[in-house]
């Protein structure tokens, strides 16, 4: 009976992150209450109480959830460091990355983490998007100072220039994306932009 009230508990506070995700989607973090997540998730507010000390906390863990990939995209990045093709293994990591990224439930939620949140100054620092900036950055210098001492990286690029311009690719391709009135698939239109910025960078 216990276990089965434990994943009843979670099953529940999962449901919640759902209903936040839309009714977050739809208002923006500012002009949802916690009344109408309830409502939307049809439980009582007490419920929510349960799982969430309060709107912050609750989207913390709607933050930690949908970036899951994107730790684990940078997780295979610091695991390939070895490989001979540190380009190669950079390219394919970030296309399958934006795969995982093209779906509606992870459009939402960069929607609203990039553009429909204002609470970022009151969130913990592990869920700060500047920390993910510096991991990303860190892990993408290695990649290209590897691939520099391997003689794969045109002669001038500055590994760390290399890093910060690719990672400012990035997010400027996924808030185009995000901003796009006529859709399209990231990971084709980026699959194709990544091949030729990288194919600029090699020797």
């Amino acid at each position: 009976m216990a276990r089965k009230t434990k994943a009843e508990a979670e099953a529940t506070r999962q449901h919640l992150l759902d209903a936040a995700e839309q009714v977050f989607f739809e208002n923006g973090v500012s002009g949802t209450s916690l009344d109408q997540i309830a409502r939307r998730a049809g439980v009582t507010r007490g419920a929510v109480y349960w799982h969430f000390a309060n709107k912050v906390s609750l989207l913390e863990a709607l933050i930690q959830r949908v970036r899951l990939p994107l730790q684990q995209m940078l997780d295979e990045l610091s695991g390939s460091c070895q490989e001979s093709r540190p380009l190669d293994s950079l390219k394919r990591t970030l296309k399958e990355a934006l795969l995982r990224c093209e779906t509606p439930h992870m459009q939402r939620v960069y929607t609203i983490i990039i553009f429909r949140c204002e609470f970022f100054d009151q969130l913990s620092d592990e869920c700060r998007e500047h920390e993910y900036t510096e991991e990303a950055n860190r892990i993408f210098t290695t990649q290209f100072s590897r691939a520099q001492k391997l003689g794969q990286l045109r002669e001038g690029v500055c590994p760390q220039q290399a890093a910060n311009t690719f990672y400012h690719f990035l997010n400027g391709l996924l808030r185009d994306w995000l901003l796009s009135h006529e859709p399209y698939s990231i990971s084709e239109t980026g699959g194709s932009m990544i091949d030729l910025l990288l194919d600029s960078f090699s020797a």
